[in-house]
């Protein structure tokens, strides 16, 4: 398949995950819907300059919009070791998963020890989607509470200032999905082997 059309794919892709117009879209990069449009259908071409400002816009780097794709039959398996880990605070460990840029989200492993938190309240475009699977946590989002327990999970808007805490005297891990990814996550150390 030429360049252009991959290209072109790889940006409706990224469009259509967020659920997005053309017309959001080209007014966010200040780009015409209609030059957005030929260049989705592969009919364009596209200076450098411009393509940096819609895998920004995406929050993807410009080498996953260019580069090849692995080949789609293999499946990708994650090793329990990968993934770059961020401590948000004393009890609070982020594993992020190594996958989730190129599926247009964010997939975090969380911990959370015995008495940890709050952590630092946060909001940012998208949804996010938080799975309990061992212990207890407490959702804090906007002025309500919420306990979630094992096999719970929870949606919501996440421009709503929410914060998570384990008040509980057991360890605690979720599973949470965010779109568009959250990118004011650092990594701060590598994963060690589990």
């Amino acid at each position: 398949m030429a360049l252009s059309h991959v290209l072109g794919a790889r940006l409706k892709r990224l469009r259509i995950q967020r659920r997005l117009t053309l017309q959001e879209v080209g007014a966010s990069v200040e780009l015409s819907h209609s030059f957005l449009s030929m260049l989705e259908r592969g009919q364009a071409d596209v200076s450098l300059a411009r393509l940096h400002r819609l895998a920004s816009f995406y929050g993807v780097p410009l080498s996953e919009l260019l580069v090849e794709d692995l080949d789609a039959t293999t499946p990708r398996v994650i090793d329990a070791n990968e993934g770059d880990l961020v401590e948000r605070m004393p009890g609070m460990t982020l594993r992020l998963l190594p996958i989730a840029r190129s599926l247009g989200l964010q997939v975090v492993h969380m911990c959370l020890e015995p008495g940890a938190g709050p952590s630092t309240p946060v909001s940012h475009d998208g949804e996010d989607f938080f799975w309990v699977l061992t212990g207890e946590v407490r959702l804090t989002y906007g002025s309500d509470e919420y306990v979630l327990k094992k096999g719970q999970s929870v949606l919501y808007t996440a421009r709503v200032h929410h914060f998570f805490s384990n008040t509980s005297r057991k360890a605690a891990e979720l599973l949470s999905i965010t779109t568009p990814p959250y990118g004011r996550i650092a990594a701060t150390r590598e994963a060690p082997a589990l």
